[in-house]
Formats: C-alpha cells, sequence, structure tokens
C-alpha cells in the first residue's frame, strides 16, 4: 500500500493542532505559556504506517502525543510511545476540522 497522505498535509495538521494544544494548554495553566507543548513529527520514512507526532525536546522528556495513519489520514491515540490505539480513528486530516476535534495539550483523547 502507497502512502497517500503528503508532507504538506501533515505539516497543515501540525500547525492546526498546535494552535488547538495552546488554547487547550491555557485553559488549564494561563499563567505558564512558556511551558506549553510543542508538537514535532519523528523521522517519517517510506515504509512507516504511521507517524508520531510528540512534544518535547532532546533536552526535555519527550512524551507521544498521538500519530497519523498515512495511508488514509486518521488521527489515532497513543497507546504508548510505539504504538497508536487502533481501536477507532479520533479524527481525520481531511474533515472540515482537520481532525483536531479530539486533540488536547496532553494529547488525542
Amino acid at each position: 500500500m502507497t502512502r497517500t497522505v503528503t508532507d504538506a498535509q501533515l505539516d497543515e495538521f501540525l500547525g492546526f493542532a498546535q494552535q488547538v494544544t495552546d488554547a487547550s494548554y491555557f485553559d488549564f495553566m494561563p499563567d505558564r505559556m512558556d511551558m506549553a507543548p510543542v508538537l514535532q513529527f519523528d523521522n517519517i520514512s517510506g515504509r512507516n504506517k504511521f507517524a508520531r507526532i510528540f512534544t518535547g525536546t532532546k533536552q526535555t522528556q519527550r512524551m507521544c502525543w498521538g500519530f497519523i495513519n498515512l495511508h488514509n489520514g486518521d488521527v489515532l491515540k497513543a497507546e504508548g510511545w510505539k504504538k497508536p490505539a487502533l481501536n477507532f480513528a479520533r479524527g481525520n486530516i481531511a474533515d472540515n476540522a482537520h481532525g483536531t476535534e479530539r486533540c488536547r495539550w496532553t494529547g488525542v483523547v
């Protein structure tokens, strides 16, 4: 199966997800926006089925925030660092909300 989600779509999703994450974090802790999580993708190769989204940097503890299925654009909750929860999709990057309706600063719920 070939990858159908483009890098541009992933970057666009990351921008929308970062906005939702920032708003969610502001509701939680408005005085500490300097501590808000910054979302990043792991290196994505053509062989991977999922793109991992994580927060943090190499200097701080990283946390798996969620996954994107690279074949259909489904947004998936993280079951662990290496594995998405496959029970159901939490959204899709091609829908009206860009897959962010179940995104919080703590991750995809």
